[in-house]
């Protein structure tokens, strides 16, 4: 899991071949309306608007096809992490959906407009909750779904 500012992204472009994309997307999109947008090799982002949720009774996620980096541009959530390990696996991944659901408790922090969080495998989360310094709030995301095999490493 990382958690930074919009004003750090740069020193993440070296993580994954999309970074450059990434920042490229999130400089230009403000005016896209929500849905599905696709990138090169087989990544893409999802432009999302809502309101937040209330965090109890609702599972944390996990991936292993993708990584996802959210990234808040209006308003703000809460998201949960734990360990993957540490949790529960009520529903394992699904190849195809690529999500699987975990129960279990985890450590919150509040996202607002301006930063960003980096998922991978062996996160689970929780995202889009009600935020413990505002409660409910309306938020704008960008989440992008960038493959594992795309990584970078070193």
């Amino acid at each position: 899991m990382i958690v930074d500012t919009f004003e750090n992204m740069g020193l993440y472009l070296g993580l994954h071949r999309a970074m450059p994309q990434v920042r490229g997307f999130l400089e230009e999109a403000a005016s896209l309306p929500e849905g599905k947008y696709e990138l090169d090799d087989g990544n893409f982002v999802i432009v999302r608007e809502g309101e937040t949720r209330e965090s109890f009774g609702i599972l944390f996620e996990t991936h292993e096809r993708y990584l996802e980096l959210h990234a808040v541009v209006k308003g703000a959530e809460r998201m949960e992490w734990a360990p993957r390990a540490f949790l529960l696996m009520t529903d394992p991944v699904d190849p195809v959906k690529d999500i699987g659901f975990l129960r279990g408790s985890g450590d919150g922090i509040d996202i607002i407009a301006g930063m960003f969080y980096f998922c991978f495998p062996q996160d689970a989360y929780k995202s889009s909750c009600h935020t413990q310094s505002i409660g409910s709030c309306d938020y704008r995301k960008y989440i992008f779904k960038l493959r594992v095999d795309q990584l970078i490493r070193q």
